[in-house]
């Protein structure tokens, strides 16, 4: 287990999906809830899994306490993690989307109101009102951001939203969106470089064996069956076409000519430090 490549895995929505993938690479873990090991092995003895809060997973595998991870580009974006993210996993996916109730107005409040935006991904707030030169307000919260509108604490909201049932139920509608969003798998720089024969030792990658697979982003035909751990890490390296930087610029969501740069405020309601990420439940 001291040589096992260490794998940090996100609790919440994304854990199940991410054990189930590991089941089906023949890499069994057992599930959070069943063991108190801070470590925990894996059946065929080639990983080592720790499950940690979902904004953690780019933080430990940018630093190097875990080589590989699985995590949603939500968090990926808002953290800006310098790691490597050689595959979309295909499960998770969701987008992120201004809301506000129906009776607000958008994209501008009358009377010159500066909008206030409740919301757990600061960063990517401000870069997208910046980028469509609207001066906003970013209040930064941790959880129940749709009721941050009902109780005067905003105008508008930017989350996540699968169904949009929870907007429906909240009276709140979708005004514009930011990013599609799902899990993606992350690698530590350094990793790459120094273990990918380990990463590669029971197998070529899945390019190099099958020249008809699916392009980046792309699960393989059939999911992932078959696809053993070190085929799946061994996607990342070397670099190359299926090693790409994560590119820490937010995507641009206009086009034209430059705007003025907007004026805007954060506040912070989060018992953290302010501009803290705060990955989904």
């Amino acid at each position: 287990m001291t040589n096992a490549l260490k794998l940090a895995l996100p609790k919440g929505r994304l854990l199940e999906p991410s054990l189930a993938l590991l089941r089906s690479m023949g890499a069994t873990v057992s599930e959070p809830a069943t063991t108190r090991k801070l470590l925990v092995p894996s059946s065929d003895g080639t990983l080592s899994v720790l499950f940690v809060k979902p904004a953690d997973v780019p933080v430990y595998v940018e630093s190097g306490a875990a080589d590989v991870g699985i995590t949603g580009t939500d968090v990926l974006r808002e953290t800006a993690a310098d790691v490597l993210e050689p595959l979309a996993l295909g499960f998770g996916r969701c987008r992120m989307v201004v809301a506000s109730p129906a009776q607000i107005a958008y994209p501008a409040l009358p009377g010159g109101v500066t909008p206030r935006v409740a919301t757990k991904y600061p960063r990517l707030t401000r870069a997208f009102f910046a980028e469509t030169g609207l001066g906003v307000e970013v209040i930064a919260v941790s959880g129940s951001v749709e009721v941050a509108p009902l109780l005067g604490l905003s105008h508008w909201i930017v989350d996540l939203v699968d169904t949009g049932r929870t907007l429906r139920e909240n009276g709140l509608v979708e005004r514009a969106p930011l990013l599609d969003v799902g899990a993606v798998v992350v690698v530590n720089r350094a990793s790459q470089k120094l273990r990918l024969e380990e990463h590669q030792a029971t197998g070529c990658s899945r390019v190099e064996c099958n020249p008809g697979a699916p392009p980046r982003g792309q699960p393989p035909p059939g999911g992932f069956e078959g696809l053993t751990p070190s085929r799946w890490l061994g996607v990342t390296g070397p670099a190359g076409p299926r090693a790409r930087p994560l590119t820490r610029a937010p995507p641009a969501w206009s086009s034209g000519p430059p705007r003025p740069a907007p004026r805007y405020r954060t506040r912070c309601h989060d018992p953290g430090p302010c501009g803290e990420t705060a990955g989904p439940a």
